[in-house]
């Protein structure tokens, strides 16, 4: 994180750990300091080193084909329009509400749905 926004983070210690705080460093030092998240240094290693044997040209190419069969699956939902053409480039896909949709709640419904809740 940037220096410029460590005034805004809020990250609670024990005064033990927050004395050992080198002058200069980040306040994410005080989570490091006492947690070893493996996972979250090793995924990411590990995402960008399968990323780089597919070759980069190769997944930007089927991110491409995702995004193109979603949009044209997509087109004819009633009640939503796809954002931009078929053939995109990429794999986001937008909707934009057709018939006056409240947003909030139709993300409600399908997070309470997926979730079962």
């Amino acid at each position: 994180m940037a220096g410029r926004w460590w005034d805004r983070l809020r990250i609670s210690a024990p005064d033990l750990v927050a004395s050992m705080r080198p002058a200069q460093a980040s306040p994410v030092w005080l989570l490091e300091a006492g947690e070893a998240n493996v996972p979250g240094w090793v995924g990411p290693c590990t995402a960008v080193g399968e990323y780089v044997a597919a070759g980069p040209d190769r997944v930007w190419q089927r991110l491409a084909a995702v995004g193109r069969q979603t949009r044209e699956a997509l087109v004819g939902l009633p009640g939503w329009t796809v954002v931009g053409p078929a053939d995109a480039g990429s794999a986001i896909t937008a909707l934009r509400a057709a018939n006056g949709q409240d947003i909030g709640q139709t993300r409600e419904r399908a997070c309470s749905a997926s979730t079962g809740s």
